[in-house]
């Protein structure tokens, strides 16, 4: 009888703890959550060197794709794509500020890898919420 009550309490307690593990871990998750929203939507300080680093990965990766079939940028994870579409606004700028007529070039390579990339996030953007609509009127309909 004892053990039985030991056992009832110590499982209580596991439960009252866990209880109260699962009650903080949401304000951590909540201000972690924040704080990535805030870090992507903020332009990484670059270097000229980072900048035409990630232009050559890029134009390498663009000889490599193959025909008929998705682009590169297309295969790449969100947060990656979002992660190179920011590099790529990132860059456009830092190059816009040194005005020369080489640079007007650069910058109009990045601005066009800016937009490629952005189109792309915006593309799965409405995927999902069309697919989201999909599946709510399912949902919604009369059985």
């Amino acid at each position: 009888m004892k053990l039985t009550i030991c056992l009832v309490a110590v499982l209580a307690a596991l439960c009252l703890a866990s209880a109260h593990a699962r009650q903080q871990s949401p304000p951590f998750n909540e201000s972690l959550a924040y704080a990535r929203l805030i870090a992507a939507h903020k332009l990484p300080t670059v270097t000229h060197g980072q900048c035409f680093g990630a232009q050559g990965d890029w134009l390498e990766r663009d000889k490599a794709d193959k025909q008929n079939g998705p682009y590169w940028f297309q295969k790449v994870s969100t947060e990656e794509l979002a992660r190179m579409a920011s590099l790529s606004s990132a860059c456009a700028t830092e190059e816009g500020e040194i005005h020369t007529a080489a640079s007007a070039t650069t910058v109009g390579t990045f601005v066009a890898r800016s937009a490629q990339f952005q189109w792309e996030l915006l593309h799965r953007a409405e995927t999902i919420l069309h697919d989201h609509a999909l599946i709510e009127s399912y949902l919604l309909q009369p059985s």
